[in-house]
């Protein structure tokens, strides 16, 4: 952060902002909150395919998915794994970095020349 070109705020503006940082949060909540329970009811609802079944939209949602996964669709499988089985953790293997290693970088990207 470059504090140079910074305005220093007096506690009376960084107190005003602050609460108004503060009520567009609760508003952005509220209207997430209302969101997801209209999808809530939505999902619940009954649909009924051009076959006659009836199920949930929440049901053919998911059997359109799969239909997209057997299809061949990748994504569509990603979704049904992280839905199902959580998004995977990569792993990372970490070796040992000696000392020089980190100053010889450090040396480089700060410019310094060799002594």
């Amino acid at each position: 952060m470059n504090d140079t070109n910074l305005k220093k705020l007096s506690p009376s503006e960084a107190r005003e902002y602050g609460r108004k940082g503060g009520i567009a949060s609760g508003e952005a909540r509220r209207a997430k909150a209302q969101i997801r329970a209209a999808l809530e009811i939505a999902l619940s609802q009954d649909y009924t395919d051009f076959y006659g079944r009836t199920m949930t939209n929440s049901e053919a949602i998911a059997a359109a998915m799969i239909d997209a996964a057997r299809a061949g669709d990748v994504s569509a499988a990603r979704f049904i794994r992280d839905t199902c089985e959580g998004v995977p953790v990569q792993r990372i293997e970490q070796t040992y970095i000696p000392q020089e290693v980190y100053d010889e970088v450090e040396r480089l990207l700060c410019g310094e020349s060799e002594e």
